[in-house]
């Protein structure tokens, strides 16, 4: 049975290797369907270590969260939360924000996803964050449903441009 659990240091080189996983697959579902994204989304070759660097980071300051999908002892899934200040202008002054969500190919299907940002829900609430944001690439029309089912709605598109 696969239980959901607050992440920590320690789980932190497991997380990375999901985490590459979880790129190698973006990369294949996102990128190859759209080309034109791959000028906006190289990786450092250093990627791992810098993402490890990262996560550290928002652990110890407490401005993020791992929150786990564990299967007897081996992680199969992370969501990554974290606060992040809103512009000064406005009277919203700190979002939650979910960096990160996936869930290995052969645990989906079982609600894992829906858990996992049940308990980063629970997590912002607790830091008193009342709004939370998710980004979704127009190109994974999967995760996008899915955020909305969850009650997500189109706030703002960013748009890029190569100059």
């Amino acid at each position: 049975m696969v239980k959901i659990r607050t992440g920590t240091l320690d789980d932190i080189v497991e997380v990375v290797q999901l985490w590459q996983e979880f790129m190698d697959e973006h990369d294949i579902l996102v990128v190859k369907n759209n080309p034109a994204l791959k000028d906006y989304v190289p990786k450092e070759e250093n990627g791992k270590q810098l993402f490890k660097d990262y996560l550290i980071k928002l652990l110890k300051t407490g401005e993020g969260n791992l929150s786990l999908a564990d299967y007897e002892g081996k992680i199969v899934g992370y969501n990554l939360a974290q606060i992040k200040d809103e512009i000064p202008v406005l009277k919203l002054k700190k979002v939650g924000h979910v960096a990160d969500l996936y869930v290995q190919k052969d645990f989906r299907g079982q609600g894992l996803s829906t858990k996992l940002q049940d308990a980063s829900i629970s997590w912002f609430k607790k830091n008193k964050i009342k709004v939370i944001s998710i980004t979704v690439y127009p190109d994974n029309p999967h995760a996008y449903q899915i955020y909305k089912k969850w009650g997500f709605m189109d706030y703002k598109v960013e748009m890029r441009k190569k100059i």
